[in-house]
């Protein structure tokens, strides 16, 4: 029992250094190269250690979880406009700054998103068939989307407003699963070790096709080096970059939620930012008052404060700011009724299959009859489609 304990303590410490060590050579070596400078098709192939089960496992719970996947995301996707480097890339290519733009760009991430989550590589006797395989339609997804950062990086280079690294790339991995395996339990999703090993293997084989380099992958082969890596992550840069936004994120942040509103109505640019800052600890943004246990924050810290001279952790100490009060009650109500019903209605099975076939009804609408679009961006902006 006594070895049992010293092994799981050394093995801890063990993944403490390497995550730490992971995010310093993100932040410093990642930072600086670039995701690709060139793509040649034919030697882009399924990394050696891509697992079929593993991927459809991970495939099969985004299908069962898709309405707080969804949301997820979409909270991931706005911490990752918080990043500096990633936003001056975004306002560079002029893609996604307004609310036509800004509807036609995510709603085609969206697509893209789905695609790999319902598409396969093949059955298991073609793994080792790469002509049947680049024929998928998951696989021309990820190359149309590797090209399409390329072409953006190039561009950006070329006016001096950076490229897109492995540090961008990495970190835009975990905008789409960083939340949803570290936070499932306020999005109301259930894990277990076979679902997470599945999830971070999904991944870790996306992120390997869009070009990020297995030592600035976040996804590993376990869950435990994993876990630290992405709660080191959310300590060490986006709960400061979110602690420090400015009118450039804000301008982004908008045109996402407005835009994406023909896609669910019930979306707030207030509620959902609330959420995200909430979801990477930011003080000052807890709802519930479980949000206070366990923790990492300084008392008296909000937002922009000082907090250096003040490091007691003691609960009794900590001043709940609710600044979820300053907001206007149709914010509230949205930030409410989301909270409440991921947390306490969606893991009830009966409401977790309304919820999430209302997903699958909005995908069906957006792609067919998308009739919230059309008196805002005129019928034949309305329709967006992705060409492989």
């Amino acid at each position: 029992m006594i070895k049992q304990i010293i092994n799981v303590a050394t093995n801890t410490k063990y993944y403490i250094f390497n995550s730490k060590h992971y995010v310093q050579n993100l932040l410093t070596k990642g930072k600086d190269i670039p995701v690709d400078t060139e793509i040649n098709t034919d030697q882009i192939e399924l990394p050696p250690w891509y697992d079929e089960k593993l991927f459809r496992k991970g495939q099969k719970y985004y299908t069962h979880n898709i309405f707080a996947i969804f949301i997820g995301m979409l909270l991931g996707l706005i911490a990752v406009l918080s990043i500096p480097t990633i936003l001056k890339i975004l306002i560079s290519t002029k893609k996604s700054s307004n609310n036509k733009t800004a509807y036609q760009r995510y709603m085609r991430t969206i697509y893209h998103t789905v695609y790999w989550h319902w598409y396969i590589f093949g059955n298991g006797s073609d793994k080792d068939d790469i002509i049947k395989i680049r024929n998928t339609k998951i696989f021309k997804s990820l190359i149309f989307v590797r090209k399409t950062h390329l072409i953006s990086s190039k561009y950006c280079s070329t006016i001096g407003n950076g490229f897109i690294s492995q540090k961008d790339m990495a970190l835009t991995q975990f905008g789409f699963m960083g939340f949803i395996t570290l936070k499932g339990k306020y999005l109301g999703l259930k894990h277990n070790d076979e679902t997470l090993a599945g999830t971070i293997h999904f991944w870790r084989v996306i992120g390997y096709l869009l070009g990020i380099k297995d030592e600035f992958n976040i996804c590993t082969n376990e869950w435990d080096t994993t876990k630290i890596r992405l709660e080191n992550i959310i300590d060490e840069i986006y709960k400061p970059s979110l602690t420090n936004i400015n009118d450039d994120f804000m301008n982004m942040v908008k045109p996402l939620i407005e835009g994406l509103w023909s896609f669910n109505p019930f979306l707030s640019v207030d509620a959902f930012l609330f959420m995200t800052k909430r979801l990477v600890n930011c003080n000052g943004y807890e709802y519930f008052n479980s949000d206070f246990n366990n923790r990492k924050m300084l008392p008296l810290a909000v937002d922009g404060e000082n907090n250096s001279n003040n490091n007691n952790n003691n609960e009794e100490n900590i001043i709940k700011k609710e600044l979820y009060k300053e907001m206007t009650i149709w914010n509230r109500f949205v930030l409410w009724f989301t909270l409440v019903t991921l947390q306490f209605i969606y893991p009830l099975k009966l409401f977790k299959w309304y919820f999430d076939f209302q997903i699958y009804l909005s995908l069906f609408l957006i792609t067919y009859i998308p009739f919230l679009a059309y008196h805002r961006f005129g019928f034949k902006d309305s329709y967006v489609r992705i060409k492989l």
